[in-house]
Parts: structure tokens; C-alpha cells; sequence
């Protein structure tokens, strides 16, 4: 019983217990999400677009069907990013599957590319590419989505993604 009378004291004594408001807000800072990428807006290149299968008129007998996928092509030269965005409706999501290539050395893709899904400042998703420079995503759909291609030791490259 002594041991549950100490419990009960304990627990009354935490309730009331106020801890200094800069306290609080010192804690609070350090659980703030970090933004690790934020960076990448600011240095990176804007690639291009050079090629929207959104831009191109829709053949009349596929107009009626259900949404299909975006082809998108940009270019940050000497590199060129081919992507393929595919809506899934259903489950309001979206993938993405691309490439990044070196139009001046297309046998030799730099290693340790990562590709960074953002929207507005927020993570949405991350992968890096593999040797070939492909690579895909998977995210739900959202707002001012941009892709980012940070090539280590070289350059970040920033992919607007959206219709404009």
C-alpha cells in the first residue's frame, strides 16, 4: 500500500508541476522538422522543359478515355532528365519513373545521384538513382510539386513539375 500511496503522490505533485515558458519553447525548437533540403531551391540549376505530352493535342479516338500518364523531358545541359508521371485516381496517387542522362557523356553517369521529391519546402519522397540514372518515386498527389537532382560533388538541378 506504501507503494502505491508514493505513486499517487507522485502523480498529484506532476500535474501541478509548470515548467519556465522559455523552457517549453526550447523544447519545442528542437523538435521542429528539419528541413534538410531547403537548400536544394535556392542552388539548384532550373532544367528546361523542353518536350509536355500534356502541350500535344490528344488524338480524338484516346479523348474520352480515363487520365493518362505525362511524359515530360527537361534539360540542364549537358544533362537531360526524361520523366514519366502516372496518376493513379483511385488511390489519389502518383508515380514517377525517369532517367537522368549526360548528353556530352551518355556512357558515364556520375555516382550517388539523389532524387528528392518536394512539395513547397515539405519532403514527399527520396531515392537516388542507380548506375544506368534511373529512378522512380511514389507519393500521394499534392501542390507545387518540384524535383530535385542533387549530383554530388557537382550540382543540384530542380525540376518544376507542375501543368505551368
Amino acid at each position: 500500500m506504501a507503494f502505491w500511496k508514493k505513486v499517487e503522490e507522485f502523480f498529484t505533485k506532476d500535474d501541478s508541476y509548470r515548467p519556465p515558458l522559455q523552457v517549453l519553447q526550447d523544447a519545442d525548437s528542437l523538435f521542429l522538422p528539419q528541413r534538410p533540403w531547403r537548400w536544394l531551391i535556392s542552388a539548384a540549376q532550373w532544367a528546361e522543359r523542353v518536350f509536355d505530352s500534356s502541350r500535344q493535342p490528344i488524338p480524338a479516338f484516346v479523348r474520352g478515355s480515363a487520365p493518362s500518364g505525362r511524359h515530360l523531358i527537361h534539360e540542364a545541359k549537358p544533362f537531360v532528365i526524361d520523366l514519366k508521371i502516372e496518376p493513379d485516381l483511385v488511390k489519389n496517387r502518383l508515380s514517377l519513373v525517369g532517367q537522368i542522362l549526360d548528353s556530352e557523356n551518355p556512357e558515364s553517369i556520375p555516382p550517388g545521384i539523389d532524387i528528392v521529391l518536394l512539395s513547397g519546402e515539405d519532403l514527399v519522397a527520396k531515392t537516388t538513382a542507380t548506375q544506368s540514372g534511373e529512378f522512380a518515386l511514389q507519393c500521394e498527389q499534392c501542390e507545387n510539386l518540384r524535383l530535385f537532382i542533387n549530383i554530388r560533388g557537382d550540382r543540384a538541378i530542380g525540376v518544376a513539375l507542375s501543368e505551368s
